[in-house]
């Protein structure tokens, strides 16, 4: 795939959601999921940040309509984000309740297989250093990643070394926050663009073609729709319609 070559679409984003949420298992996607997303979100700011600067009415009108769909994209996007999230933490509490050696990996994309490791880790110590040795008459112990989540960062304490550890990480601390404070001085031309609009916004739409029957991303059922019939209907939905010149707003 070329660098310049974007396959992620508002249409794509939608049925990976509406996949991920009906299906008890963690869904295949792209592995480059999050490069394509991030060129697909970048060129939707670009357009939206060159119409900025026309002053015409059609102008006006196809910015607003892209600063939604660019909205409605994010939401796609957080939602699909912290689905697989959840899925992922299951997979992992799963993995240390039982230890079993047989873990479907196949569908985590490369930034996840970290995410997943690390909880692997991190629920395993935590039950060997509480649960274990209660059972075994010892006092808990609580297990602790310095700075990453590599098995050679964990360490079991005692709750009173741990105290002792966060006393000499102020200085970290504070050269992280200075980092933080260096970042958002550097923001882009991209932080002009206006306040999204409402979250929960459900716009109301003329349908100008039928629309059969048709579910959204919560499983909710709309239509059948004909040429002239008004509707309120979700704003990730609303967005697809208009875009297919099947309504209007």
């Amino acid at each position: 795939m070329g660098d310049n070559q974007v396959s992620i679409t508002y249409e794509m984003l939608y049925d990976m959601l509406r996949n991920e949420k009906a299906k008890f298992e963690l869904q295949n996607i792209p592995v480059d999921f999050f490069s394509q997303v991030l060129r697909y979100l970048e060129e939707q700011m670009l357009e939206i940040q060159q119409n900025k600067y026309k002053f015409d009415i059609f102008s006006s009108t196809e910015r607003s309509k892209q600063e939604m769909q660019l909205h409605n994209a994010k939401k796609l996007l957080r939602e699909l984000y912290e689905r697989r999230e959840k899925k992922i933490i299951d997979m992992a509490l799963n993995k240390s309740k039982t230890n079993s050696a047989i873990v479907d990996r196949e569908a985590l994309l490369p930034e996840e297989r970290g995410f997943f490791e690390a909880l692997v880790i991190l629920f395993n110590r935590y039950r060997d250093g509480v649960l274990n040795n209660i059972f075994q008459l010892k006092h808990p112990l609580i297990a602790m990643a310095e700075h990453h989540f590599d098995h050679d960062d964990f360490e079991v304490q005692h709750p009173a070394e741990i105290e002792k550890k966060f006393e000499k990480k102020e200085d970290l601390l504070d050269e992280t926050q200075q980092k933080n404070e260096e970042i958002e001085k550097r923001k882009t031309i991209f932080d002009e663009l206006k306040e999204e609009k409402t979250e929960n916004s459900i716009p109301k739409i003329t349908f100008l073609k039928s629309v059969e029957r048709f579910v959204d991303e919560d499983l909710n059922y709309y239509g059948p729709f004909a040429p002239g019939d008004i509707a309120e209907i979700p704003s990730t939905v609303a967005a697809i319609l208009i875009e297919q010149g099947k309504a209007k707003q």
